[in-house]
């Protein structure tokens, strides 16, 4: 692992790299057995697996996701009762 000549490493990069060790491993055991799950075959579904059904159902799935407009950006004035109008619908809040 370490030679006579190299410098001793720090406290804080041996646990950097143990962790990102344990990591690596974790991450690559929860990649075996995703795949193993998703390769059962499941009688409910006719004797496929979840990756089957997936491969079938690909062509009708939406390539990508349309961008939607989730929030309107306008400036206000809050009035001197701390309360906001928009579309003639009233917020307040407090200091």
């Amino acid at each position: 692992m370490l030679d006579k000549n190299s410098p001793i490493p720090l406290y804080s990069q041996l646990k950097d790299l143990i962790v990102e060790k344990i990591k690596n491993e974790a991450n690559e055991y929860l990649r075996k057995e995703l795949l193993k799950l998703n390769s059962r075959k499941v009688k409910y579904y006719d004797e496929k697996s979840p990756k089957d059904i997936l491969n079938e159902e690909k062509e009708y799935l939406i390539k990508l996701m349309p961008s939607y407009d989730t929030a309107r950006t306008c400036e206000l004035r809050v009035n001197k009762y701390s309360v906001v109008s928009i579309d003639e619908n009233k917020y307040s809040f407090s200091r």
